[in-house]
């Protein structure tokens, strides 16, 4: 059995993304060689569930920042209510909807 051939491509990154690119790569204690490799293995499934990346990127959540809290701490919010929405049962997803209803409702009127 023979081993498999390792192929390289070449990314241009704008500044900004290199730079979020390498941070995190460092904070993981990893080659951004070897972040880029696992984003992608992450990525490729996405892809071909979708069929097309316009597909896949027509249907990305789009998501705005509250000036109020950091984007960090937004994000991790986002990811927590995805994580919900994937694996919870219907009525952990139910109980978390009335919840941030309430919520919304509460904080949610005019300025």
């Amino acid at each position: 059995m023979g081993a498999k051939l390792i192929q390289q491509i070449n990314v241009r990154l704008s500044p900004e993304l290199y730079e979020e690119f390498e941070k995190l790569a460092r904070n993981e204690d990893r080659s951004m060689g070897e972040l880029a490799r696992m984003v992608l293995e992450w990525f490729m499934p996405e892809l071909k569930r979708s069929g097309s990346t316009k597909v896949l990127t027509a249907h990305a959540p789009r998501k705005g920042y509250s000036r109020r809290v950091s984007e960090e701490l937004q994000d991790e919010l986002h990811a927590a209510l995805d994580l919900i929405f994937e694996r919870a049962p219907s009525t952990v997803i139910e109980r978390v909807t009335e919840y941030l209803t309430e919520r919304a409702g509460k904080y949610g009127g005019s300025k």
